[in-house]
């Protein structure tokens, strides 16, 4: 009989599969695209707030808010610098989250940039990963600031400075090619450092004050 020979049942399904094609089928009406199965890192991620340490030697890391807890009056506080090493200190400490862009300044003039999340983590009291690990810093580049950015807006500027007075306002946006190779912000005479840089809307007051 037909359905003691394998070989015979399986060519009458095959053909009624291709008179169902035949009668029933249609061309794709999706397309299947590398694109369409690609993902943004981002999207895996939580956006949660964190804090970011630089410390005087070049160490960096990122810490959850959960590490910082509010003190009653009269508390110890708590450890939240770089290590233990008693000649390094934080240098630059702030407030972003995982899906920031964080720019940073060196003071050969040059901008790098890194989303909140790609900052290693480390506990309270690791002093970090070494900044020349995840910025190709030049020798004798260093961080002078550095500023978190939700959105490039063009109501925003950078407002920077020298150490030989020079100042420059420069539209936020034109930031945003920024990666982690770096770009010129502003550019340097010799023996001329970048020393401070501020987001501003454009119509702040900036006071300047020398050291004398």
């Amino acid at each position: 009989s037909v359905l003691a020979d394998e070989h015979k049942v399986m060519n009458i399904i095959k053909d009624d599969l291709l008179e169902m094609k035949k009668k029933f089928g249609d061309e794709r009406r999706t397309e299947i695209s590398m694109e369409s199965s690609e993902m943004d890192i981002e999207d895996l991620i939580a956006e949660e707030d964190i804090v970011v340490t630089i410390s005087h030697q070049g160490y960096i890391k990122r810490q959850t808010m959960d590490n910082f807890r509010s003190q009653k009056r009269g508390g110890m506080g708590k450890t939240g610098g770089s290590g233990k090493k008693i000649d390094d200190c934080a240098e630059h400490l702030f407030l972003s989250t995982t899906h920031h862009n964080i720019l940073f300044f060196t003071n050969k003039g040059r901008v790098y940039r890194q989303k909140g999340y790609e900052i290693p983590e480390a506990g309270r009291t690791a002093k970090g990963t070494a900044i020349i690990n995840l910025l190709p810093l030049e020798q004798g580049e260093k961080i002078t600031a550095v500023i978190p950015v939700k959105e490039f807006l063009d109501e925003q500027f950078m407002f920077m400075a020298t150490n030989k007075g020079t100042v420059k306002k420069t539209k936020l946006k034109d930031f945003d090619s920024a990666r982690k190779n770096g770009l010129v912000a502003i550019n340097l005479d010799e023996k001329e450092d970048l020393i401070g840089v501020e987001l501003t809307d454009g119509n702040s007051e900036i006071v300047l004050a020398t050291r004398n």
